[in-house]
């Protein structure tokens, strides 16, 4: 019996944890993905299936337009890719029409800021001293933390180093509400992910050392053992907060060596890869739950990895093609191993049924090589150039792809056939879009 598919919108489709929430699912086969955002972006190329032409959130028609995307598309969850985004689309999820994946109403509405995430949890775990903004003068032991009340992540935070300087901060906060002064933790700092079922009740934590931060994000990470504080910790917030699915929090060890509390999450941060990688996938075994199946997590055996990140390049267009030409020597053989790169795309072209031919010039014996390689059945033709003819004499479409390392090739080709080329650096899945 065929399953039902299950269709998950993303929003907005362009930050780092929605980068994340589509490799998460992108293979799944019960779940059919949808990117959705208010302007072009990174989404286009995360989500086969993207849609940018939403209001921002805060427009007076976001809800309505966001409605209509959700019964056109049939949208059965709803994952929100920003904290704030995540607040205000749980707050109208009655409105939206479908579920929306974050903790309940009330959860998110105490999570949306510091301030009541410490009050709610002061008396449970360890947090930060939080000064009243009247109270700050020079009785004051500096350095201090102005942060963002409603925030993530290290954006807009400032290390308060004199009474000088926090008057000037405090000349520019006309709004008591928008910034929260606190005492500055300055050890090592831990990302813990986790897992809660209905009850709010723990089904993992995974913790992670923040190695190197560039622009509030964790872009070097690594999973670390979960001592009985940090599981006490992640347990504690769980049930008081009411935390359901996957959520995150932060901590900071201070310089009597205790952890306190920076801030709780309920979404998807982006390093959560870590664990995924490691065989939790949170945001699956979310939606799984909440379709009313009851999960298992698997005990993580190695945790000796580290998860690297960094800024991806792609490039966005049309290039129309018919067919692919390639050549096989330092282009599809590259230093004597198979360019895993360049095979990808090869195979993404299968899957549109997009012919491929090789065109090369192999020395030795060119029906061993391609068996020893394993890429005998791959092409729909074969010509081995062994008289000195050029090698746009054999193209027989009209609108082909010729890919080689070979700068006079590539030249040769782009003249006679008048067509597309490209080095194997510039070949991306995206030219299949």
């Amino acid at each position: 019996m065929k399953k039902e598919i299950i269709n998950v919108g993303v929003f907005p489709s362009g930050s780092e944890a929605s980068i994340e929430i589509s490799r998460a699912l992108k293979t799944i086969k019960d779940i059919n993905l949808i990117g959705l955002g208010s302007i072009p972006g990174y989404g286009e190329i995360a989500f086969e299936n993207n849609i940018s032409t939403l209001p921002f959130f805060t427009a007076p028609n976001f809800i309505s337009s966001l409605n209509n995307l959700v019964k056109a598309y049939k949208i059965n969850f709803l994952i929100p890719g920003m904290d704030e985004v995540g607040y205000f689309l749980k707050i109208n999820e009655k409105k939206i029409g479908c579920e929306v994946v974050y903790a309940s109403a009330e959860t998110a509405v105490l999570i949306r800021r510091k301030s009541n995430t410490y009050a709610a949890l002061k008396n449970h775990v360890s947090t930060p001293i939080v000064y009243n903004k009247n109270d700050l003068n020079e009785a004051i032991n500096f350095p201090i933390f102005c942060k963002p009340d409603i925030g993530y992540g290290s954006r807009g935070a400032i290390k308060i180093e004199s009474l000088t300087q926090l008057s000037q901060i405090l000349k520019e906060d006309d709004n008591e509400n928008n910034k929260i002064y606190s005492e500055y933790v300055s050890g090592e700092e831990l990302t813990i992910d986790c897992f809660s079922n209905k009850n709010g009740e723990l089904l993992f934590a995974g913790p992670r050392r923040r190695e190197r931060i560039k622009m509030g994000i964790s872009v070097s990470t690594r999973p670390i053992e979960l001592t009985d504080e940090l599981n006490n910790f992640a347990r504690l917030i769980s049930k008081k907060l009411s935390m359901f699915g996957c959520w995150f929090f932060q901590v900071k060890k201070s310089e009597a060596g205790e952890y306190k509390l920076l801030e709780v999450a309920s979404r998807v941060s982006g390093s959560m890869a870590t664990y995924r990688l490691l065989g939790v996938n949170f945001i699956l075994l979310d939606i799984y739950q909440r379709l009313g199946h009851v999960v298992s997590i698997p005990k993580i055996q190695c945790i000796d990895f580290k998860l690297e990140r960094a800024l991806d390049v792609k490039l966005i267009g049309e290039y129309s093609f018919d067919s692919v030409y390639m050549d096989l020597d330092d282009c599809l053989i590259l230093k004597d191993n198979i360019n895993t790169d360049l095979i990808a795309f090869l195979f993404g072209c299968r899957n549109k049924n997009i012919p491929i031919f090789l065109i090369t010039r192999h020395a030795l014996n060119l029906k061993k090589t391609l068996k020893d390689f394993r890429i005998s059945s791959l092409f729909d033709g074969i010509y081995h150039l062994t008289d000195g003819r050029p090698k746009s004499s054999v193209f027989s479409h009209k609108k082909p792809l010729f890919i080689d390392d070979s700068f006079a090739e590539r030249q040769e080709v782009g003249k006679a056939i008048k067509c597309n080329v490209a080095s194997p650096d510039m070949i991306t899945m995206e030219y299949l879009r």
